[in-house]
């Protein structure tokens, strides 16, 4: 008789976990003659596994159906001989596998082992965060991961990488972790690592982080989006204040450069809003020629956003206008930023 410890008609299973698939175990005890090993959760793109181990000579048959494909193996052995079944074209998900082991001495006797599990076949942690789930104020981190997690942890990552605080999730909602950030220093980077409850661990990268440049506006001839000679001295005075943040920050994320334009109410809204988009760009393009190395965005909001409320048809220096940012990632949306539309 084999020594598979039995429990009913099925194999007691002792659960351990290696990265990046799960160990299902079934110990040997020293009289044994056949162990197995399977891999029963796996992520997308790897398959499940059973692998026999023989520690007696015989022939060995393995049948196994696992939802609707069947595996089946059988061949001669010897004491030490090992054998991997491939569990392969299983369907994202859990299946359930069931079958039997049978070996037959080289004296005629013989013992057949029930063989019963369930193996899972699992995409990454998939994750979603929106602008209103993180609060600046509060430092308070909401996450979505696609699936329940046990647990979840983000490190706070400030200036030149220095790590600020490492906190942990109330998971008290498993679809979402909720993060409370105490430091006072700022934070550039947040790394979120999630834990699912089959072991699988996923990353999720965010930068809250943003910079406005102070700047004095440009001013453009009226219809125009050139910058003429003696207007450009002003975007000269940001390329300094532009050149200090990448190296402050440049080494922990990747800075971008968003400009966002504005106009008056003097003319239509379509054409406002064309002559806002132009005037953006043409700043952009300015601090790329300049030789700004990381990517360039531009939006323009017209006569939508006015910094100073106007009737219709009135010239107000204080509303044409642009916002620069320095960010490792789209900006929040808000009053300044009522869409995120950018063009590249």
């Amino acid at each position: 008789m084999w020594g598979i410890v039995p429990h009913g008609d099925e194999i007691v299973a002792d659960i351990g976990y290696r990265w990046p698939m799960i160990t299902l175990l079934v110990g040997v005890a020293a009289a044994q003659q056949v162990s197995f090993e399977a891999l029963t959760r796996v992520q997308l793109g790897q398959d499940p596994s059973l692998t026999v181990s023989a520690h007696a000579p015989g022939q060995l048959a393995v049948a196994l159906t696992c939802g609707d494909r069947r595996f089946d193996w059988s061949g001669r052995v010897d004491a030490g001989f090992s054998h991997r079944v491939v569990l392969g074209g299983l369907p994202v998900g859990r299946t359930g596998c069931s079958g039997s082991a049978r070996l037959d001495a080289p004296d005629g006797g013989w013992a057949e082992q029930p063989l019963t599990f369930t193996v899972a076949v699992l995409p990454p942690i998939a994750w979603t965060v929106s602008d209103q789930d993180w609060d600046r104020d509060r430092q308070r981190l909401v996450t979505h991961p696609d699936r329940g997690l046990k647990e979840a942890r983000a490190v706070a990552i400030g200036a030149g990488g220095q790590e600020l605080e490492v906190a942990y999730a109330d998971v008290s909602d498993p679809s979402a972790p909720t993060f409370e950030l105490g430091t006072t220093e700022e934070i550039v980077q947040i790394r979120v690592t999630g834990t699912d409850p089959d072991g699988f661990t996923s990353e999720l990268l965010l930068s809250p982080w943003y910079y406005a440049i102070p700047h004095e506006d440009v001013v453009f001839a009226s219809g125009s989006a050139e910058i003429t000679a003696a207007e450009a001295p002003k975007l000269e005075k940001c390329w300094a204040d532009v050149q200090r943040v990448v190296a402050t920050y440049g080494s922990v994320v990747p800075i971008k450069l968003y400009v966002a334009g504005y106009t008056d109410t003097v003319g239509s809204d379509a054409s406002n809003l064309e002559l806002s988009r132009r005037r953006a760009k043409a700043i952009a393009s300015w601090f790329r020629s300049r030789g700004f190395a990381g990517e360039v965005a531009w939006q323009g909001f017209g006569e939508q956003v006015l910094a100073v409320p106007t009737p219709d048809e009135t010239d107000a220096a204080a509303n044409r206008r642009a916002v620069y940012l320095l960010a490792a990632q789209d900006p929040p949306n808000g009053p300044e930023l009522p869409r995120s539309d950018w063009s590249r």
